[in-house]
């Protein structure tokens, strides 16, 4: 409890002083968002391996979770990681989200964890936060993508994978990828759970009917999770709604 409270501060305080979009004024605007976060190795267009389902960690047996383990497939560290999927918007084409690529942990003897805030551009407000274990940012200018009825795909490197070994949280170079769960009144969050198979292994023993091996990552049926929310829901001081 501490910690999520710590983390809820964070959030607070630095979304204060973002320079964040506002409007002078409005609440809902009765149009709907959504994003979904797609298999972040590899260039576009390529297949990555998922190396671990649904998991907290990926220990024999796993702990249950809502992360995925995908594959940067040479072995090495130093291989770009992306920020992709894709973004809906009910009414137009339109520039309706915006990005921060943050540091949410680093350091000696911990797992290094980068996040990229999504917000709307309507409100400012910070409406998801999509993590990534094992991976540096190179990159962390904050950037907006247009979304539309038939959505749209982006992608954006955002970092490379790293060597953590030295403190026991991965094995092999590959990115680990997850969520931080919050605004559940505002947000609708979904996992792809019917997609991607549970346990230590792709294709557990357990569940011989699971999908599994390699998934396009800018083919919308193999998202990872998805947001959806009414823009404008949060439209007031910053912090969480």
């Amino acid at each position: 409890m501490m910690r999520w409270l710590a983390l809820m501060a964070v959030i607070a305080g630095v979304l204060a002083g973002m320079a964040l979009p506002r409007p002078a004024a409005g609440n809902l605007t009765n149009h709907q968002l959504a994003v979904t976060i797609n298999p972040p190795t590899l260039a576009s267009g390529s297949s990555p391996t998922l190396t671990c389902g649904w998991h907290t960690a990926c220990s024999n047996p796993p702990s249950a979770g809502i992360a995925l383990d995908w594959d940067d497939e040479n072995g090495n560290t130093g291989n770009p990681w992306h920020f992709r999927g894709y973004f809906y918007v009910s009414d137009a084409n339109r520039t309706a989200f915006k990005m921060f690529p943050l540091v949410s942990q680093s350091g000696p003897g911990i797992c290094d964890i980068m996040t990229v805030w999504i917000t709307e551009r309507h409100s400012g407000q910070l409406m998801a936060m999509p993590t990534f274990t094992h991976v540096n940012i190179t990159s962390s200018t904050a950037f907006s993508w247009m979304g539309g009825p038939w959505t749209i795909y982006n992608s954006r490197q955002i970092g490379t994978t790293i060597d953590e070994n030295d403190v026991n949280c991965s094995t092999g170079s590959h990115v680990h990828q997850s969520h931080v769960g919050w605004l559940p009144d505002k947000v609708a969050t979904t996992t792809n759970t019917p997609l991607y198979p549970d346990g230590p292994t792709v294709c557990p023993a357990n569940d011989p009917n699971a999908t599994c091996g390699t998934f396009q990552n800018n083919n919308i049926n193999y998202w990872i999770r998805r947001f959806a929310w009414a823009e404008g829901a949060c439209q007031h001081a910053p912090g969480p709604c």
